[in-house]
């Protein structure tokens, strides 16, 4: 007359089951999720580290001065607050370079600014306060 279900037992089984499977995938993810970024970080610290000589010097006569102290480099972007050029400038090792910036400031006004230089090497950037003449014309 008393009949065991087995139907609740399989219930709890498959509930605790499916916890642990969403535990572990949470704590799997998360431990991938922070290696991942910091790898980022270490590569971003380690790039800036080799080379503590090279990068932007600043603005001379309207034209953008980058001081290479490593091994040759490829300029390909400038950004000055969020305005992109394109550029292809090689870069020697052991020399400063005058990089025309006009097409970079057409838009800018007298101020701080922040430039970013992107080369095959890593990624260089510097605040510099920039007094506009007149459009696209800086001093």
């Amino acid at each position: 007359m008393y009949q065991k279900t087995k139907k609740a037992i399989s219930t709890v089984v498959a509930v605790v089951l499916l916890i642990l499977i969403t535990i572990f995938i949470s704590i799997s993810f998360n431990n991938w999720n922070q290696e991942y970024f910091s790898n980022m970080v270490s590569d971003v610290e380690q790039t800036n580290t080799i080379e503590t000589n090279t990068g932007i010097e600043g603005i001379i006569g309207g034209k953008l001065s980058f001081y290479n102290e490593g091994n040759k480099k490829k300029i390909t972007t400038i950004e000055i607050n969020q305005e992109y050029c394109d550029v292809e400038i090689e870069i020697n090792k052991k020399s400063s370079t005058l990089i025309n910036i006009s097409d970079c400031t057409q838009t800018i006004s007298t101020g701080m600014h922040n430039i970013k230089v992107l080369t095959d090497a890593g990624l260089y950037q510097k605040s510099i306060f920039i007094e506009v003449i007149s459009p696209g014309i800086i001093k």
